[in-house]
């Protein structure tokens, strides 16, 4: 029988009433059982033989008989004999023999906060500089004239008049559209999408019922349902709710049902052990367990959301910055087409950004990755 420190997180009083009832037990039955340790006195107590870790992993540094006499009693603790004496000493010499060696220099050590601004900005300039090096080129260019200045102005032109459209307020009217439907978007995706999700990883019925039909619409490009959703809602916004729920509910469904069917079985087994009725295993166990898969197809679904929708914005509606880029570019008015596809670039990093700072702060658990 293997015990790996049964006893450590009892008081001291039970500890010591538990370690008398397994001595008893393996006097009654006979039985060998591994026991693991870090107390010197509780393994003179209740062993025959102590076998001495070393610093090394599995590694057995040395074995020593306990020679005292069974069956054993508290007597050995009270009034210890030579020989208990002699082995707790030889026992106590190993072990701090074996703690590594302190340097007698001082060295200083990175804080983490240190560490974490370090990291953080080494990240920053990893992920900009090539963005900002296609910038500088295609300015360079621009000026050239290498590159036609009528269909690629160049980027400081470009952030300049995206300031100035801001500031007379079009634009923005304009970008609050498109960010009204993607909010709408984002909470009914997440409604709809991990709640079908989650039945099917729950339920087998649900799932043998659903999933074919999942699959083979899955891999449809969710752009060519636009016409359908035009034929149903008509020409406006509440189409362009519908593709965009559409694109963006089946990558949050399948994120959702893979989270709930690779959330391991120990993990479930250990909330019924610990007396989790069905709503609370499915609340603070799965749930949890699965939150992973579920953010990372928010996160996926969001932007082709983004896509669908400014996509469908073309053809669809009278507002919004697929409008403006659309309409901009039929009449190759380029000072108005740029800033709008600045702004849609800058609202995919934002949601893209905003779920990973959710991540962050509601998985606590989770090992950030590289």
């Amino acid at each position: 029988m293997l015990m790996d420190e049964p006893f450590s997180s009892v008081d001291a009083l039970t500890r010591r009433s538990l370690q008398d009832l397994l001595i008893n037990l393996s006097e009654r039955f006979q039985k060998t059982v591994l026991y693991i340790t870090h107390s010197v006195d509780e393994a003179i107590l209740l062993s025959d033989r102590i076998a001495m870790l070393s610093h090394r992993t599995g590694h057995i540094s040395t074995i020593h008989p306990v020679d005292l006499p069974r069956p054993r009693s508290r007597q050995i603790e009270a009034e210890p004999d030579a020989n208990s004496s002699s082995l707790k000493h030889e026992l106590w010499n190993e072990v701090m023999s074996q703690q590594p060696e302190l340097s007698d220099h001082e060295v200083e050590l990175p804080t983490a906060t240190h560490l974490n601004n370090n990291k953080g900005n080494t990240s920053i300039w990893q992920a900009l500089w090539f963005p900002f090096s296609l910038l500088l080129v295609w300015e360079v260019l621009s000026s050239l004239e290498i590159l036609d200045p009528l269909f690629f102005p160049q980027p400081s032109h470009q952030f300049m008049m995206l300031i100035e459209q801001l500031i007379q307020g079009e634009l923005l009217q304009h970008s609050l559209a498109t960010l009204t439907r993607m909010s709408v978007t984002f909470i009914l995706s997440i409604i709809i999408g991990g709640g079908v999700g989650l039945a099917m990883g729950l339920s087998r019925p649900i799932r043998t019922s659903l999933y074919p039909t999942v699959a083979a619409l899955y891999p449809i490009p969710k752009i060519v349902i636009l016409p359908f959703c035009m034929l149903i809602f008509g020409i406006g916004y509440t189409s362009l709710i519908a593709i965009g729920v559409i694109a963006a509910s089946f990558l949050v469904l399948m994120n959702t049902f893979a989270g709930v069917m690779n959330v391991a079985p120990e993990i479930i087994m250990a909330g019924k052990v610990y007396g989790a009725n069905k709503i609370q295993l499915i609340l603070k166990v799965i749930l949890p367990a699965a939150l992973p898969f579920i953010f990372v197809g928010i996160r996926l679904g969001m932007g082709m959301a983004l896509a669908v929708m400014v996509a469908s914005e073309f053809i669809a509606a009278d507002n919004g910055l697929g409008y403006v880029v659309w309409t901009s570019w039929q009449i190759l008015d380029m000072d108005a087409m740029y800033p709008a596809i600045i702004v849609v670039t800058f609202i995919g990093i934002l949601f893209h950004h905003g779920m990973k700072w959710l991540e962050k702060k509601y998985l606590p658990w989770q090992m950030e990755r590289d």
